[in-house]
């Protein structure tokens, strides 16, 4: 049997057991100032805000630095100048001279902080000449040229200032200072401005065949000839921004933007193509990019990528990471999976998971770790820097001059740029389809109804304030829109609730009520409507997380509040509709239910439509419901149609079939529909159009009222494809080829069809139609029924709704059908059914 040999075991030292270290941290040190005894773990804290007596006699401070100073001052020395030569190397008294010209303001008061944040101070003042003659200056030339804000500074000068300024400055990367520093705001004027432009633009040779852009082209003049579109188009929008006056005489000029001018001055005062990279940077979703995506994406740039990025850090057009970057998650997310690992390993962690794994394990590790002396956050501030360095700089484009960029098009196109477009589209890049639109314009493959030029510009801003206001709204209304088609719906609704918030907060108290006086038109251009526009998007995120109680609270606060009653009138319908449906179906409150029907009935804003939903809600709750809508019912036929099998591998229920020409075709229900008409009803023509039809016939009538170009403050710019009047909201051009949103020229083979069909119309149905059309464009524009069916020789019209089994009429369509039979015109709804093997065989 074995048996383990014990280790002999020597007694410890005293001085080197845990006693020892326990009682060395109690006795502490003694601060060589104050003469206090402080313990070892607070020492170092206690020295640093520790200050000599203002009585002190004994000691005079003449310098104060911390040793991390005396490294940054080691590190611009080097950086400055070329220790390889002798000749450069700087000389003791440089070196004095620097120590000298060090902050020292706070001499005369009354505490010395030993380690306070140094101030260094027009270094090398004094002594410009004698650098100049006994250095020579070797770092990259920037890629600007900073007398261009101070056209009596030399060259030499200008060097001299940016050695100044580098010594300055602590921080490596913004190391020189911004162009707009040396500019005063005061002395940049709209007609300077328009002057540069003027002057830029002519030197524009733009080709529309030609697109790119040369990579080993440096030569100016090359460049300008192959400017990209939006490049171009940017320049005429600022031009068209500072140069055109409102109906009311208001023009956006010095006072409106303020310090903003700055702005308009840096951006004309960049290289083509650095201008060029800030464009392709905003056209995009503004993110952080690595170095490396920054080369493949921008391969044109290649080869003086940080070249231009230095032009544009400088300007402050574009944020670095190194300064502005410092959230974990973010940097982690950023950094490819190899590298992520790395850092793994440099904290000692597991670096076999994947990179979800690997980040949720750092940001756990660094928000757990405690330092050395317990303090938290030290370690994750080791680990940012650790994740920075592996990552290497990072470029986003900076959130002012976006804002500024997007400005400049909300005023030359307010409707272009409406956030409203993303509530259907939501991935639409809002700015870049303007740009874009204004491409095809310009080449003559869309035209619009509005003026060219337009010499007008939308004028319902006070001032910058409230124009950023609208600005910020509708970005927010955008992420919104890109969160919930990503489907977080969670972030969207925080942003929804923020925006009320905002809304709610005293800044926007004033801005309530002077917005109320705007034209309703005009006033969905303004930062409170888009803001209620939000707050809607919320009560329906909120009813899809099935959270009621919460959307109730919402709904009520949009249709109750005195505050937001002005704003999205138009919505109150559906948003009373909801509301009834919520406390009933879900909250099984009915009597609250079927009090804010009635309330709601009483709306001035809630149209037909909405009222009808409302009145059908109503009386599901009780039978004796007051109906305020008495509409007519339609007359209903029944069909059949020829059918596919129904096994052929997808999942359509019914495939229709024709036979024409001894051909069997497939075809849709519609058709089906309107080859039943045409052959067994006594019609002679007939058009599966829904209301383009109806449309193109009122757009033809009274083109010249609609799009009279005369009419003060209707047109705000060239892209618009309506006029702003409320009570029109009607878009198109009565010339074949113009893009329109109204007029379908391919519904008529020609002229003579058109009027065919309008000598077969009523007149006084025609009118009606045609009224009730103009007098509420956006509630009855969509809803008509889908065939319109008419007979030359017998003068008779027929409008047809078609349904498959089981589909119930929307409350607009049942309104059309209504009004086209009180006015004299055939409205049917037809149901189609498919027809059995046994009717078949028998035929």
């Amino acid at each position: 049997m074995k048996r383990k040999i014990e280790p002999k075991s020597e007694p410890v030292e005293h001085s080197r057991s845990i006693l020892a270290a326990f009682a060395r941290q109690r006795e502490g040190k003694i601060c060589s100032i104050c003469k206090a005894r402080v313990s070892i773990g607070q020492f170092r804290v206690h020295v640093d805000a520790c200050s000599v007596s203002p009585d002190d006699d004994e000691c005079q401070v003449t310098l104060m630095i911390t040793a991390e100073e005396k490294v940054e001052i080691a590190k611009q020395i080097v950086e400055i100048y070329d220790t390889s030569d002798s000749e450069l190397a700087p000389t003791q008294e440089i070196v004095t001279q620097l120590k000298d010209n060090i902050n020292v303001e706070n001499t005369e008061k009354s505490c010395r902080r030993r380690s306070a944040r140094l101030q260094i101070q027009d270094v090398l003042k004094s002594n410009d000449q004698k650098v100049k003659e006994t250095t020579t200056l070797k770092r990259r030339k920037l890629s600007i040229d900073a007398v261009h804000c101070q056209p009596s500074t030399s060259k030499d000068e200008a060097k001299e200032e940016n050695v100044s300024k580098k010594i300055v400055k602590k921080e490596p990367t913004q190391s020189v200072p911004k162009p707009q520093a040396l500019v005063k705001v005061e002395a940049i004027t709209v007609e300077g401005i328009l002057g540069k432009l003027k002057s830029l633009l002519s030197q524009i040779k733009f080709s529309y065949a030609n697109q790119k852009i040369e990579q080993d082209a440096d030569d100016d003049e090359v460049e300008r000839e192959n400017t990209p579109y939006f490049v171009k188009f940017t320049l005429q929008a600022i031009q068209t921004v500072l140069s055109l006056k409102s109906d009311d005489g208001k023009q956006y000029d010095e006072q409106f933007w303020g310090d903003y001018m700055i702005f308009f001055h840096n951006f004309l005062e960049l290289s083509c193509k650095a201008r060029q990279l800030l464009m392709r940077f905003f056209l995009r979703k503004r993110a952080w990019l690595t170095t490396e995506k920054l080369y493949q994406r921008y391969t044109e740039f290649a080869g003086v990528l940080p070249k231009l990025f230095d032009e544009l850090t400088n300007f402050g057009f574009v944020e670095c990471s190194d300064n502005s970057l410092d959230d974990l998650e973010l940097l982690l997310k950023l950094l490819p999976l190899p590298k992520v690992k790395q850092v793994a390993k440099v904290f000692k962690l597991d670096a076999t998971k994947m990179k979800a794994d690997l980040s949720k394990m750092l940001i756990d590790f660094a928000s757990r770790q405690q330092g050395l002396f317990g303090l938290k956050g030290t370690v994750k501030k080791r680990m940012i820097k650790t994740i920075q360095t592996e990552l290497g700089p990072c470029y986003r484009i900076s959130d002012s001059i976006s804002l500024f960029l997007k400005s400049i098009f909300t005023l030359f196109s307010p409707s272009e740029t409406n956030s409203a477009l993303a509530i259907d589209q939501p991935n639409l890049n809002i700015e870049q389809s303007m740009l874009f639109t204004m491409l095809q314009m310009e080449s003559g493959r869309q035209s619009f109804p509005a003026p060219n030029p337009c010499n007008n510009i939308i004028s319902i801003y006070r001032n910058r304030d409230d124009l950023i206001q609208y600005v910020q709204a509708k970005n927010m209304e955008v992420e919104i829109m890109n969160l919930i088609g990503l489907g977080k719906h969670g972030e969207a609704l925080e942003v929804s609730l923020k925006a009320k918030e905002l809304l709610c907060g005293e800044s926007f108290s004033k801005l309530l009520e002077e917005s109320k006086w705007i034209y309703p038109a005009l006033r969905r251009f303004s930062a409170p409507w888009v803001l209620v526009r939000c707050i809607a998007h919320g009560a329906s995120l909120l009813e899809r997380q099935k959270n009621f109680v919460l959307a109730v609270d919402l709904q009520r606060f949009l249709l109750k509040s005195k505050a937001v009653e002005g704003f999205c009138m138009d919505a109150r319908g559906a948003w009373w509709d909801r509301l009834a449906l919520n406390l009933d179906s879900h909250l099984r409150e009915k009597d609250e239910a079927l009090e804010e029907i009635r309330e709601g009935l009483q709306d001035m804003h809630v149209k037909e439509k909405d009222q009808l939903l409302l009145q059908d809600r109503g009386k599901r709750l009780i039978k004796s419901f007051d109906s305020i809508l008495i509409l007519c019912e339609p007359k209903v036929l029944t069909i059949k149609g020829n059918v596919l099998n129904k096994n052929i591998g997808d999942t359509r229920v019914n495939r229709f079939i024709r036979t024409q020409n001894d051909l069997v075709e497939e075809c849709s229900v519609e058709e089906v529909v309107r080859m039943h008409y045409l052959e067994n009803e006594n019609y002679t023509k007939g058009v599966h159009a829904e209301g383009s039809i109806w449309h193109t016939v009122l757009g033809l009538l009274f083109y010249d009222i609609i799009f009279d170009h005369s009419i003060k403050g209707m047109w705000a710019s060239k892209l618009q494809d309506a006029e702003i009047e409320e009570q029109i909201y009607l878009c198109w051009v009565a010339h074949n080829g113009v893009v329109n949103s109204e007029i379908s020229w391919e519904l008529f083979e020609s002229p003579d069809d058109c009027n065919e069909f309008i000598r077969c119309c009523p007149r006084e149905a025609l009118v009606n139609v045609l009224q009730r059309i103009i007098m509420n464009y956006k509630a009855t524009r969509s809803g008509f029924p889908d065939l319109t069916m008419w007979n030359v020789e017998t003068r008779q019209v027929a409008v047809v709704e078609v349904k498959g089994p089981g589909d119930r009429l929307s409350t607009k369509q049942r309104l059309w059908l209504h009004h086209f039979q009180e006015w004299g015109i055939r409205a049917d709804v037809c149901h189609v059914t498919a027809k059995n093997h046994k009717e078949i065989a028998k035929k």
